[in-house]
């Protein structure tokens, strides 16, 4: 039986990364981003079957707080908001600080407060997730839009270009186009292999 490909579904507030390893019982483990910014694993089957909803941010210890006046605190838009303020706060602890507050990136004044996020960008597509149009400067309605989580990891810094056949294109945009998976690509430029030799399926 074929093993399914996780890769970029959705699953409750989770958004599938790429393959994590194998548990002990064989079963493929699998990276995801919570909305709230945090990374965790879980296997396949566990999400599939919703066993597995977040990183543990939406258990019932997180979500016993009363209900926000706007009543939508417990959306997946608001957690995308929630998530947004943690990633620039310096003094949440799980969170990749570095990436954000550190390098000067925050949330404009308005966008603190939810409802104004919220008259801005609406509802968040099922598919799609918060991203930023100039990944240097920070989140407001001017910056910002809904987008999927490839689009969202082809904007990021951390990004590997390939540029062949004045071709220029991420590694993940290149893995998708050829059929090669993403670490298979980013083994063989770490190990020095010439552009083209990379690129061969």
């Amino acid at each position: 039986m074929a093993k399914k490909n996780e890769t970029e579904k959705i699953y409750s507030f989770l958004t599938v990364i790429q393959e994590n390893g194998v548990n002990k019982s064989g079963q493929t483990k699998w990276l995801c981003k919570c909305e709230c910014g945090k990374e965790t694993t879980a296997e396949g089957a566990s999400l599939r079957l919703g066993r597995v909803k977040s990183c543990g941010c939406k258990s019932p210890k997180f979500t016993s707080e009363k209900m926000k006046k706007h009543g939508l605190s417990r959306t997946r838009t608001y957690s995308i908001w929630a998530g947004m303020k943690a990633r620039c706060n310096p003094n949440a602890k799980y969170t990749k600080s570095h990436l954000y507050s550190k390098k000067g990136i925050m949330v404009c004044e308005k966008w603190k407060k939810f409802e104004n996020f919220y008259a801005d960008m609406g509802e968040a597509p099922t598919n799609k997730t918060l991203g930023r149009l100039d990944g240097n400067k920070g989140y407001c309605l001017e910056n910002c839009r809904w987008e999927t989580y490839t689009e969202q990891a082809n904007n990021t810094t951390k990004n590997h270009w390939i540029e062949f056949n004045n071709q220029k294109m991420t590694i993940a945009q290149w893995a998708n186009l050829l059929g090669i998976k993403q670490n298979t690509l980013l083994t063989r430029v770490r190990r020095g292999w010439k552009t083209e030799k990379v690129l061969l399926k």
